[in-house]
């Protein structure tokens, strides 16, 4: 088992901004909802039910951990400010960092590899990593599952396959994802009519947080909807042909701007690095926009001073949890504020 403590100190893989298209595509992700059998789903389960799923999943990890890397931890040995950097490295949901007990998180690879139990399903298994490599997550995910499954006895129908609390994940239980940043169709307007060009596969759209957030600094996550009478490879296939549709149009457009030689763009991109060399308080969601702002700058070969490297670790430690947890205490949001304006400087060098 890793130390807690040497968690927050190590990088997110999908931070690293390797890959395909990688200055559009920040990161891919796929998760697994499963539900053990005989046992009603989390919100529904007694207490009693509850401690024995946890305990279950416990062991089913001690006794796979020399395969799958995997620690147990009782959502009780972290912190809400702990809870909170997991949220912020899309480690746990919105919905998992808001409960305090009979739910436990397994990790592996430093969080790249995650395990909520008792979220809305009894596990949520999840990969996530820089770029578009849905096929290397799902090779390395089904390993994963099946070594859990050696242990566990998920619920399983014939008719319907994998049984899970909400509907639309009933099926496969899987849901791939795909976090893409789309500056340049969001300024000219298209992003409205790319999406409505893909309802066919029924695609959700969602901000950086995934489910029920608002979408800052032009991070979008798109993902399938539903799983029920599509097999894995047919959910994966077309969510990523759509992505590569999105990443095609959003270069075509960046192209465009450096073509034209876009004052527009150009406008805001400066605009954005002269705020935050003067800025004296910057809010996170200022932050985003602007982070958002000087990446397509970069992108476009406008910003050659600043390393894409150095501005994709402020994007995690300009956040509020992790701002909190490399000052030792916990700040007001005007202290935050001011905080992340001068770390912004120092670190970019402003």
């Amino acid at each position: 088992m890793f130390e807690k403590q040497k968690l927050w100190d190590v990088r997110p893989k999908w931070l690293d901004g390797f890959g395909v298209y990688s200055d559009i595509v920040v990161a891919g992700r796929i998760r697994l909802a499963r539900n053990l059998k005989n046992f009603g789903f989390p919100h529904k389960a007694s207490q009693d039910q509850l401690e024995k799923i946890l305990t279950q999943v416990a062991d089913a990890v001690e006794e796979t951990r020399k395969f799958t890397g995997l620690s147990f931890w009782w959502i009780e040995e972290f912190s809400e400010l702990e809870r909170q950097l997991l949220l912020e490295r899309k480690v746990i949901s919105p919905e998992f960092a808001r409960k305090t007990e009979r739910t436990a998180l397994a990790l592996g690879e430093w969080g790249r590899l995650s395990v909520m139990v008792n979220e809305e399903d009894h596990l949520r298994i999840q990969l996530l990593d820089t770029g578009i490599q849905l096929d290397v997550l799902w090779d390395q995910i089904q390993n994963i599952e099946r070594l859990l499954a050696q242990k566990l006895i998920f619920s399983f129908s014939d008719d319907f396959g994998y049984l899970t609390c909400c509907p639309t994940n009933t099926g496969t239980g899987l849901r791939g994802s795909i976090l893409l940043h789309l500056p340049a169709l969001e300024h000219t307007g298209q992003l409205k009519s790319v999406f409505n060009e893909e309802k066919s596969f029924d695609l959700s759209i969602r901000g950086y947080f995934g489910e029920g957030s608002e979408v800052v600094g032009s991070m979008y996550q798109i993902s399938n909807k539903l799983t029920l009478g599509l097999t894995e490879f047919n959910l994966l296939d077309g969510l990523l042909k759509i992505a590569l549709k999105i990443v095609d149009k959003e270069l075509k457009v960046r192209r465009e701007f450096m073509e034209n030689r876009n004052i527009g763009i150009q406008d805001k991109i400066f605009r954005s690095l002269g705020i935050l060399e003067r800025a004296r308080l910057i809010s996170s969601s200022e932050f985003m926009q602007h982070y958002s702002n000087l990446l397509l700058g970069i992108d476009l070969g406008y910003l050659p001073e600043i390393n894409r490297l150095d501005l994709q670790n402020l994007f995690l430690w300009t956040q509020p949890a992790h701002l909190q947890w490399r000052e030792g205490k916990e700040l007001h949001a005007l202290e935050r504020d001011v905080m992340r304006a001068e770390i912004i400087k120092s670190e970019l060098r402003l």
